[in-house]
């Protein structure tokens, strides 16, 4: 699970700009640490 979170951090970081990088990896890795408890 955490590995494709990664790949999916890396390829938004790679379409989007930078401003919402940041907002919507935090929502991604929030939802990761819900999904892992």
């Amino acid at each position: 699970m955490f590995r494709r979170l990664k790949t999916r951090l890396r390829k938004l970081i790679k379409k989007k700009p930078k401003d919402l990088n940041e907002t919507e990896a935090r929502g991604i890795l929030l939802e990761g640490m819900k999904t892992r408890k």
